[in-house]
């Protein structure tokens, strides 16, 4: 008997096993587990935070907030969350801020976020946080304990503003340092990902400054910093890759711990500027520029460029910050594995001359505090040394020399950017990716013309005057400019099926609200303010019954990078359903994030191959078929080799490809989980969809 027990558990264990060494998107299913009733859930909840004010602002408009009580002591134990909605540009700034100042802020703080994470997070008295968005949506966050150490709060503003030409917005692909018309879409520069706040100095959040780079030999340890401001150029100084072959070292992005570098993005080096006055014996004009082989995407929350000031920007005696990863002490063998940050000062420059009899130059300046005790070390040369203006960060200064590390009298010295502002920006010639606008300005207009494949920029026949880029006055802009994105890019065949949001990055989720999030519908992005999807998924549902969650590989993994929505209408024509939503979504941020292009009416697909997508099992999966002929003329057939979409694929996307674009063919509407589906064909429905949509169109 034994024996017949045990032989029948040896079979119970083999079929068990064998079903758990099946690939997850093999193994066996009913089909009715592909049915409406079949939930995806996550456990996100938000009730904890009271709701203490919702605005939707008008462009123009400035909305002031306080915290309770305020200018008297705020209550104990308090957890108040207040949203803004936009469809600019929004400004966060604060007048008064005092609040318990702990150690990481873990008591008690001001959290300020957007739709893509985290933008500040502070407490204490010594500095009042700002921020700046154009997701459209901001949150601000204020958690107290229940201790009697209380303050009298904060009294802030949140302003929704047009991106106009300025100081810090970027223009992809311009040919002119400075142009007449406005810019597309402002690139993100100087954004840091936290509020916080080297010898003298503390660790930094992971990703806080998303532009320090390290320079890296084969030990893979920073022997120099530098700053990205372009998705192929990095900022560093002169003495660091001095007579150093370039295939020696690389450059390393989003790194923090060098000791675990698991997330960090390697680049080779391909070019390299160096300023042809440097002089390796004074250090004078110590700057280089760096051409990485690859391009950095500067959309994401880990690597994205710092802004470069104006010419004439005077930093004298503002507070700046220095990061790296050099010594923490100046006879001391220890090297910090986490990159550090410290506050300096940034001293007058006859002082700075007086410090070093001399030996400053117009091209250099000083930073640090008047007892010493903080300063950047070895190790740290080439990094940032960036302040605060107008809520952004700005590079002033590229660590360069000094008398020892924080010596009482002996500040360090920093190459002086904006003294070599027209080198910078001619070094980088027509530089693909985001050019700045109204970054050098002089009497002369003047356009940058394309450097060629040379290691040193001179600065006397880099410029000549060009006429035709002269800054007319022009009228105040009343609309939001056009986006310069690309609907549907074109994905490599081999990857078309991949199941992955890279690879089909119009791809979003539908889910009800609750104490259990379930994921009930697919749906597709066309513009920065709408989404197209199956009628069925949400014509008995009320708009405060459901979200959409957008740029998430997996449903409810809650990244920085998710974006959640609530929609404020919904249309729908016969098959479709057009949603408008609350507040806009970036379509320029993120590579995993893009439209599908819309097709117009004559366009046709019978024939074709073509791709649907949605989260079927809560995480973006893919089927391929063929577009057949359907007896209604609103509508396609999707046939396919296997089970097409049903439950949570419902609504989503069928991209065919036609010339260099993927095209929005067709929406999911059938559930039926056969190989021959009904799908609505988006051409029949483009006069309608182009009436009613409310959003800014990527163009073709």
């Amino acid at each position: 008997m034994w024996k017949i027990f045990i032989s029948t558990l040896s079979i119970v264990m083999y079929c068990w096993l064998t079903v758990q060494a099946l690939p997850s998107r093999q193994r066996s299913r009913p089909k009715s587990s592909r049915g409406r009733n079949r939930n995806v859930t996550t456990s996100q909840d938000d009730t904890s935070w009271s709701q203490c004010g919702q605005h939707n602002l008008l462009i123009g408009t400035t909305v002031h907030f306080t915290s309770m009580n305020f200018p008297k002591p705020y209550p104990r134990n308090h957890r108040c969350q207040y949203e803004f909605n936009c469809d600019a540009v929004m400004i966060f700034q604060c007048s008064e801020f005092k609040i318990q100042r702990t150690r990481g802020c873990n008591k008690e703080f001001v959290s300020v976020y957007d739709a893509s994470g985290r933008l500040a997070k502070t407490c204490g008295a010594r500095r009042s946080p700002e921020a700046t968005t154009d997701e459209g949506f901001l949150g601000v966050r204020f958690a107290t304990n229940k201790d009697k150490i209380r303050r009298s709060g904060f009294n802030c503003s949140v302003s929704c503003e047009l991106a106009s030409p300025g100081r810090y917005d970027m223009q992809p692909d311009s040919d002119s340092l400075l142009s007449s018309t406005p810019p597309n879409e402002r690139c993100h520069c100087g954004e840091g990902n936290f509020f916080t706040r080297i010898v003298g100095g503390r660790d930094t959040e992971q990703y806080e400054y998303p532009w320090q780079v390290g320079l890296v030999k084969s030990d893979q340890i920073p022997f120099c910093g530098g700053s990205l401001v372009s998705s192929h150029f990095v900022l560093t100084a002169a003495h660091c890759v001095y007579n150093i072959p370039k295939e020696e070292y690389s450059l390393v992005f989003g790194e923090h711990d060098w000791k675990n570098a698991s997330d960090s993005i390697h680049r080779d080096v391909d070019q390299i500027f160096i300023h042809p006055d440097y002089d390796h014996n004074s250090q004078d004009y110590d700057i280089t520029l760096i051409r990485v082989s690859v391009a950095i995407d500067i959309y994401t929350f880990v690597t994205s460029p710092v802004c470069l000031p104006t010419n004439t920007a005077d930093y004298t005696g503002q507070i700046a910050v220095a990061t790296g990863w050099g010594a923490t002490a100046e006879f001391g063998p220890q090297v910090s594995t986490t990159l550090q940050e410290v506050e300096v000062q940034i001293i007058e420059d006859s002082q700075c001359s007086l410090a070093y009899s001399g030996r400053v130059t117009e091209r250099m300046q000083c930073a640090g505090v008047p007892g010493g005790g903080k300063d950047s070390c070895q190790g740290d040369s080439g990094g940032p040394l960036v302040v605060k203006d107008n809520g952004l960060y700005v590079i002033t200064g590229i660590t360069s020399w000094g008398l020892g590390c924080a010596r009482e009298g002996k500040p360090g010295v920093y190459t002086k950017v904006q003294s070599l502002l027209p080198w910078i920006i001619g070094s980088m010639g027509n530089e693909k990716g985001c050019s700045i606008v109204n970054g050098y300005q002089s009497s002369n207009s003047i356009q940058i013309p394309k450097v060629d494949d040379i290691t040193t920029i001179s600065e006397t026949n880099t410029f000549e005057p060009h006429t035709s880029a002269l800054i007319q006055e022009t009228p105040p802009i009343t609309t939001l400019p056009s986006l310069p994105c690309k609907c549907g890019p074109l994905i490599q065949p081999s990857m078309l099926m991949a199941h992955s949001l890279q690879h089909h990055p119009w791809t979003l989720s539908l889910y009800s609200l609750g104490k259990q999030k379930k994921l009930f519908c697919s749906g597709t992005i066309i513009s920065t303010r709408n989404i197209l999807t199956a009628a069925s998924c949400v014509q008995n549902r009320s708009l405060s019954s459901f979200h959409i969650r957008a740029n998430e590989e997996t449903f409810g993994e809650s990244l920085p990078r998710a974006i959640n929505r609530k929609a404020v209408e919904v249309v729908i024509n016969n098959d479709l359903a057009l949603l408008t939503l609350a507040t806009s979504i970036s379509l320029t941020r993120y590579p995993t994030l893009k439209p599908a292009c819309l097709p117009q009416e004559s366009q046709e697909f019978l024939g074709s191959p073509n791709i649907h997508s949605g989260y079927d099992f809560g995480r973006v999966s893919a089927t391929s078929g063929i577009w057949m002929e359907n007896d209604n003329p609103n509508r396609l057939t999707f046939s396919t080799k296997t089970e097409a979409f049903c439950g949570e694929d419902l609504g989503g996307p069928i991209v065919t490809r036609q010339g260099d674009h993927n095209y929005l063919a067709g929406i999911a509407i059938d559930s039926n989980c056969g190989n021959n589906q009904e799908s609505a064909k988006v051409s029949a429905y483009y006069d309608w969809i182009m009436s009613h949509h409310s959003g800014r169109l990527c163009s073709m």
